[in-house]
């Protein structure tokens, strides 16, 4: 068995290396590292922001911080602007670096070509409505939800996509113009950027133009509805919860977090007030009418730490990891991750993003733990979460306070938390030995961290 996993283990490291050395992959390894201090520090003022600075907070509603805390209302807002600055502006961050280490790989004017990421970016959300009827519902001249952390696959998408264009718009240049001149001075280098930022920029204009118009109204939305699943052919059961968890995993895998959750909304929410109406009724939450549910199942059990379980990667790192920025990534991720079940830090920290090596434990790990609590559930050893909590509830609780208290609920929670860290432990020591194997190519900037 042993031999086996070395031989897996081999096989896994080589391949990893193989896509690390693909320049667009090194460019979105670079984006998060530069994007990392500003992730973190946003997931810190987010759940602050969350659980003490809003009234139906966790924290303020156990310790009515809002009646004693000295302009409580204001540091709530100063907060909130500082998510909105750091967590809320991911993607659109993200296609300007996206865009500028990939130009660099590629020997372009890395400074152009990021901003002509940005600007795209910019415009695929613009919002020409806005110019037609100034007086219309929407007044922005932007779509700012957009520029979220749950699409930093967009963003990162779209500066690869204009620093790839912009290469080859100028190679046709070079092969075209005999003339052309290599001087890098401070005029020359803007005369050579005139023709590819301008071929962009228009093309780029027409498509957001051309989305304006449609039902979408933007890139992000169309995408979106691209991912559109008619729940109405499933019913609301164990298969159901397992392939919306398995679809949302992949997709936040990828930096599109967030896709589905709209979609189960309204069949969660039903058979949600109806467990809540009888155990207020009857008394007895052994006996509710809907014991699985996205909410007893996905939320409260397959989702410690955000998407994928990432509290038992942070648990693993911590207790099994010897390398030494895995270890500060974690403990800087830990309050935020397991209290808030914000995993945007360890997803670009890591990064968890696009690597193959912790695909398979990000995906499975909810399903492992939402089948332990479905066999508890289902043999009635302990009742589902019925009772509401907290938007900001530490995650590790939900079970136990939306059970009124029951420790099995609580034991299984912490029985799911050690399944994950069991899971993610073999796939660490993979990545562990990848990075000591390929240490010398990480110092000549091969490595993608």
């Amino acid at each position: 068995m042993l031999k086996q996993f070395n031989k897996i283990s081999d096989w896994t490291i080589q391949l990893n290396h193989k896509i690390c050395t693909f320049r667009p992959y090194q460019a979105i390894i670079q984006t998060f590292s530069t994007l990392f201090p500003f992730i973190l520090l946003g997931a810190f003022m987010k759940y602050i922001h969350q659980a003490v600075f809003t009234h139906d907070g966790f924290f303020s509603n156990i310790y009515h911080i809002d009646q004693w805390f000295p302009m409580y209302r204001q540091v709530g807002i100063i907060l909130n602007g500082l998510e909105l600055i750091t967590v809320s502006m991911t993607a659109l961050v993200a296609s300007l670096f996206a865009a500028k280490y990939l130009a660099k790989r590629f020997k372009d004017d890395e400074d152009v070509v990021g901003i002509c990421g940005l600007l795209v970016t910019f415009l695929l959300n613009f919002n020409y409505g806005m110019l037609e009827n100034p007086m219309g519902d929407n007044r922005s001249l932007l779509y700012f939800n957009n520029f979220d952390f749950r699409y930093v696959f967009i963003g990162i998408l779209t500066g690869i996509i204009v620093a790839y264009w912009y290469h080859g718009l100028v190679w046709v240049r070079k092969h075209i113009w005999k003339n052309y001149q290599h001087e890098n001075g401070f005029v020359e280098r803007g005369v050579k950027a005139i023709l590819p930022v301008t071929i962009i920029l228009i093309v780029m204009a027409l498509v957001s133009f051309a989305l304006n118009i449609s039902p979408q109204k933007n890139l992000t939305n169309f995408l979106s509805n691209l991912l559109g699943i008619p729940v109405s052919k499933f019913k609301h059961t164990m298969i159901f919860i397992y392939f919306i968890s398995l679809v949302n995993g992949i997709f936040s895998f990828i930096g599109l977090s967030g896709s589905l959750s709209s979609i189960t909304m309204g069949i969660n929410s039903q058979a949600s007030t109806a467990n809540l109406d009888y155990a207020l009724a009857h008394k007895d939450l052994f006996k509710v009418p809907n014991p699985v549910t996205m909410h007893t199942m996905y939320e409260t059990y397959g989702n410690f730490g955000g998407t994928g379980l990432t509290l038992g990667l942070i648990v693993a790192i911590l207790f099994f990891s010897k390398r030494r920025n895995l270890r500060q990534v974690a403990l800087g991720s830990l309050i935020p991750s397991s209290l808030g079940s914000i995993s945007s830090p360890m997803m670009v920290g890591v990064p968890i993003f696009f690597n193959p090596i912790l695909f398979i434990p990000y995906i499975i790990s909810p399903l492992i733990s939402m089948a332990i609590a479905w066999i508890f559930i289902n043999f009635k050893w302990m009742p589902p979460a019925v009772y509401g909590t907290p938007a900001t509830t530490p995650s590790f609780l939900l079970g136990f306070l939306g059970t009124n208290g029951n420790w099995v609920a609580l034991f299984v929670s912490i029985l799911c938390i050690a399944a994950s860290v069991a899971i993610y432990y073999p796939f660490l020591k993979i990545l562990d030995r990848y990075y000591l194997s390929y240490s010398e190519e990480e110092e000549l900037g091969l490595e993608c961290k």
